[in-house]
């Protein structure tokens, strides 16, 4: 209970609770809460008290005052207690930088975004005007009590925070540590599965820190592990490093490999064309490259990728193959010639042309259950974190609308194409 608002406070007189974000009385833009309890103080001389959420009561108001009050709040763009976010009502941050010595990472000034991020996470997964209480601190001296929040930050480093959970809303329970030190950027994504958890598994009128209390530290790292691995779309911001197939086994080397799982389980090579010498190498490549010309090579399915390589401006096509053996096969597949706009067959020198055995028809899949993982270079991945903020949106559901976007694009320009030479 924050006492904001109006209320009797029983010898016949009102007392008002005014809500004070983070403890910052302050005048900012249209919002002018230090004008107005200037002008409120002087006017009627109510005395003051501070509360231990960072609010203001003032009290010993007649009744015949409190129209005037509220037109005086009104005027300065103080909003009322229902018209305040429950997540800002409930939050309390630390001043943190730049004015504690003490501080690791920021608090007060990074709060308001953390909030905003996670009402767009609420938002997103149905759980609109939830309240919980969150507290921030820039280091584990915990000022704002984060140790008894149903979601507490800590700073740990910069740019990266403890996360406690399981607290009670009247913080009369302590909670639980959650995670030792997460970054900042990954917040969403962590706070997506834990937030779906709570939709999915929690009793009638349960809050978020009683609900994290019940089901424990363990249940909620499993589950966020499961639901980070069903995502039908990972962004990968590694710097995976992709060498040439061995050529005397022809078995591809790869340095920094991407698990996958029993029903995604495939192989993804990639086919190179030598200008000079007209021979083929075949690479592993899963990295889209993209030019500043026209035609940008993004993924044009959701088993193909396709590049051009600058050194030598020839196309790369990677798609699925049949597992690969220490036998060598040839391998045959069309190359695009970018001058000419024709398709013509590539045929690999390494033996005689074979066309690849018959393989039994396999169970169809349930493609609903599978993912692939794209990397992408870091300044592409930078753009799309920047756009992320901007938009609101998770990176992950960013990327695959771009991509989707971009591939019917394609479609429209191929059919245009196509119908242009009829």
């Amino acid at each position: 209970m924050d006492f904001l608002g109006w209320h009797e406070q029983g010898d016949g007189k009102l007392f008002l609770g005014i809500s004070v974000e983070n403890g910052r009385i302050k005048d900012e833009g249209s919002f002018q809460l230090k004008k107005a309890l200037r002008k409120i103080i002087d006017l009627f001389k109510l005395p003051m008290l501070l509360t231990p959420n960072h609010n203001i009561i003032l009290y010993g108001i007649e009744p015949r005052q409190q129209q005037a009050i509220e037109k005086i709040l009104a005027q300065h763009d103080v909003r009322k207690e229902k018209d305040i976010d429950p997540l800002v009502r409930y939050s309390i941050a630390c001043p943190a930088f730049p004015t504690c010595g003490l501080a690791i990472t920021e608090s007060e000034r990074a709060l308001p975004g953390i909030l905003g991020q996670i009402r767009l996470l609420l938002d997103k997964v149905g759980l609109v005007q939830e309240d919980l209480v969150i507290r921030m601190t820039g280091c584990p001296n915990g000022c704002a009590r984060p140790y008894m929040a149903e979601l507490g930050f800590v700073g740990s480093a910069p740019d990266a925070y403890q996360i406690w959970l399981g607290g009670s809303p009247n913080q009369t329970r302590l909670a639980k540590p959650y995670i030792d030190k997460l970054h900042i950027n990954n917040l969403e994504a962590e706070l997506e599965a834990i937030f779906v958890y709570f939709k999915q598994q929690r009793q009638p009128d349960e809050s978020f820190g009683d609900f994290c209390n019940r089901v424990g530290i363990e249940s909620i790292h499993q589950f966020v592990t499961n639901y980070q691995s069903s995502l039908s779309m990972n962004t990968d911001i590694n710097n995976s490093t992709f060498t040439s197939i061995n050529s005397e086994n022809n078995t591809p080397a790869v340095t920094d490999a991407t698990a996958t799982t029993p029903e995604t389980k495939s192989q993804e090579e990639g086919v190179t064309t030598n200008e000079e010498n007209n021979q083929v190498n075949p690479l592993v490549t899963l990295t889209p490259h993209v030019d500043s010309s026209p035609s940008i090579n993004l993924p044009t399915t959701a088993t193909q990728l396709t590049g051009t390589n600058p050194a030598t401006n020839t196309t790369q096509l990677t798609g699925t193959n049949p597992p690969i053996t220490n036998e060598t096969q040839p391998v045959k597949t069309l190359v695009s010639s970018e001058e000419t706009n024709t398709s013509q067959p590539v045929t690999s020198t390494i033996g005689q042309e074979v066309s690849q055995p018959e393989l039994p028809p396999e169970k169809p899949k349930d493609t609903s259950k599978m993912r692939h993982r794209v990397s992408v270079r870091d300044e592409i991945y930078t753009l799309l974190r920047e756009e992320s903020k901007r938009q609101g949106k998770p990176v992950v559901q960013l990327a695959t609308e771009a991509i989707a976007e971009y591939l019917e694009r394609i479609r429209k320009n191929e059919s245009l194409t196509t119908t242009d030479e009829i």
